[in-house]
């Protein structure tokens, strides 16, 4: 099975589309914490 490298495009839209920045609110201060 060939990899390729993935371009700088697709890995921007992944770390926006999974980020967890802001997922509870403007106020939260633990982040991942509250999972």
């Amino acid at each position: 099975m060939e990899r390729r490298i993935p371009t700088k495009e697709e890995v921007l839209a992944y770390l926006e589309k999974d980020r967890n920045w802001g997922r509870w609110g403007d106020d939260d201060q633990v982040g991942a914490v509250n999972m």
